[in-house]
């Protein structure tokens, strides 16, 4: 009541002093936009229920215990609206595809699914296999191209991954004229891979890390330039790649990357345990106009703090990168928390966010032996910033719940976004968040979830009201 009192004594105003339509017309038009995009911005979001079973899609990927090590971000949509959702169990790569609607597609591989269980001539009932799916990408040609890391822990130990790469035609049969044979490529260094995005060229990029434990360093970032048919590109940076050093008290991590469309490269993750963007160009080299010779590097967490490790990012309409992620407190009465902030385009902290930069997110009792982990960010059509992740005890697989908070983009939190702006999965529904992708008004959500001695993948999606 008080916004339109001011607003009609103004026009009146304006009115006196021009004589003239246009003056009205002009300032009702400003304000109401601005009065839109607040609307918008605080836009209320639900269960789109058409969608699956009542809004959601389930599926059993396996035994409790042979868990990944990472939630899966592999939740993509393909030129006929076709939804593809990965998983892993720890022995298996899990892939599924779904029809806009949320039934399976039985046309897809086996049934609606393809499961990949041999890894470089390690099958999946070798003991200690653990074997994590952590990207993928639809390529414009409709093949599905899945990237991840493989751990025998009884035979190399835990200090020794090494990268997983394959690729499937439209049809979920593997791409034979990819990587090594059956459409996948093994690497045979102590490299993972977390984050992937296509080049223009046909090429692609792998964000990471490469696991030096035995040398006494910790993981050690690496970004990774491959040939459209996996070979490993030798010309970007040499056979390693671009190497972000760690010290043996801090790791450095690469946990996302994204192709401009100028062809300019982002890569999110932590450095020496802060969080870490980087833009670089189309040749590799860096964007030094980019926050510090290219480089933006922030810790959210300060004193006190053990580590900070940013997970992953989603830009705005102005270029503004929001990386997500958590912080581990140096005392362990202390419980750990999920942690959003955003650099301006030019990598300068946005202090206009959340407060000064940051927006922290506590879901658990202050607990030391208890944590929330944010894995993954989206920024819906109407700027507000979705992140996802899980919360409870760190060191128990079980009782866990997922968490997905809507922020404004100012980064406070959208209180209208179901209770109190906190979406919880508990036992037997989500309970891991991993994965969030916009298309176009609606939202996908999609993780893991366990149901006694089974655990399986689920995902959501959501439209505004």
């Amino acid at each position: 009541m008080r916004l339109g009192l001011c607003l009609q004594t103004v026009m009146v105003h304006i009115v006196r002093r021009t004589g003239g339509l246009t003056a009205i017309v002009a300032l009702a038009v400003t304000f109401s936009v601005a009065l839109s995009g607040q609307a918008k911005a605080a836009t209320d979001y639900r269960y789109d229920r058409s969608f699956g079973s009542n809004g959601l899609v389930k599926a059993i990927t396996g035994s409790a215990d042979l868990s990944a090590e990472l939630p899966s971000k592999v939740l993509l949509k393909d030129k006929r609206g076709r939804i593809v959702l990965g998983a892993a169990n720890g022995k298996q790569w899990q892939i599924r595809r779904y029809y806009p609607n949320g039934r399976l597609d039985a046309g897809f591989g086996d049934g609606g699914l393809v499961a990949f269980t041999g890894w470089g001539g390690i099958g999946a009932d070798t003991e200690g296999i653990r074997a994590t799916l952590t990207s993928g990408v639809i390529r414009p040609n409709g093949r599905i191209l899945l990237a991840g890391f493989v751990k025998d822990e009884a035979k190399r130990g835990l200090i020794d991954p090494y990268i997983v790469l394959k690729q499937l035609l439209p049809d979920g049969t593997p791409d034979a004229s990819f990587g090594q044979s059956e459409g996948g490529e093994t690497g045979d260094s102590t490299n993972g891979a977390v984050g992937v995005d296509l080049l223009p060229s046909g090429k692609f990029l792998t964000a990471g890390f490469s696991d030096l434990g035995a040398e006494g360093v910790r993981e050690v970032g690496i970004l990774k330039r491959y040939k459209p048919d996996g070979d490993d590109d030798r010309t970007f940076f040499g056979s390693i790649g671009l190497e972000i050093p760690a010290t043996r008290a801090d790791r450095s991590l690469l946990l996302d990357v994204e192709v401009l469309p100028s062809g300019k490269i982002l890569v999110a993750g932590t450095s020496k345990s802060r969080y870490l963007v980087i833009k670089l160009k189309k040749n590799g080299k860096y964007v030094r106009s980019f926050g510090k010779k290219g480089r933006a590097i922030f810790d959210p967490g300060g004193k006190g703090c053990r580590c900070s490790i940013g997970r992953a990012m989603d830009r705005d309409r102005k270029g503004r990168i929001v990386v997500t992620g958590q912080v581990r407190p140096d005392d362990p009465e202390k419980a750990g928390y999920g942690v959003t902030v955003r650099f301006r385009r030019g990598g300068k902290l946005d202090r206009s966010f959340g407060k000064n930069g940051v927006a922290k997110l506590r879901a658990t009792k202050p607990d030391g032996r208890r944590t929330t982990v944010l894995y993954d960010t989206a920024i819906d059509r109407y700027r507000g910033i979705w992140v996802t992740g899980s919360a409870g005890d760190e060191f128990a697989r079980t009782p866990r719940w997922g968490v997905t908070v809507r922020y404004l983009p100012n980064g406070r939190r959208d209180r209208r976004f179901f209770k109190g702006g906190l979406l919880r999965g508990r036992t037997d529904s989500p309970n891991y968040g991993g994965v969030l992708k916009r298309d176009g008004r609606r939202m996908y959500l999609g993780g893991r979830f366990d149901r006694g001695d089974q655990e399986g993948v689920f995902m959501r999606r959501f439209r505004p009201r």
